[in-house]
């Protein structure tokens, strides 16, 4: 079965917040897949055809995974930067209480 125009978009679409998620810009792509979910759920709602609803619901259901799939991403993402954070402000006393290396003697001259 071919794409109809508007589900090539949306499948372009759906690449686009993949490729945002993979490099970690998370928030676009999060915006992307819930601005195409949002179309999606629109065309649902005015589909007639029992065929064509069908049709759509697979569509929906690959944005929600993807969506999911973002959404975890962003989690993970999440949970290193906070971990480096922990680990610099524990790292930051022990720093400061290290002698400043003094500069190289000057020459005698």
């Amino acid at each position: 079965m071919r794409h109809t125009e508007r589900e090539k978009r949306w499948i372009v679409e759906l690449t686009q917040a993949r490729r945002f998620a993979a490099k970690e810009q998370y928030v676009d792509a999060a915006a992307w897949a819930r601005r195409l979910s949002g179309r999606i759920e629109q065309a649902i709602a005015e589909a007639r055809d029992p065929g064509e609803r069908l049709r759509l619901e697979g569509f929906r259901a690959l944005v929600q995974t993807a969506r999911a799939d973002i959404e975890r991403a962003r989690e993970a993402w999440t949970a290193r930067l906070a971990e480096r954070a922990r680990a610099r402000r524990e790292g930051a006393e022990a720093e400061m209480a290290r002698p400043l290396p003094l500069p190289p003697p000057a020459p005698a001259g």
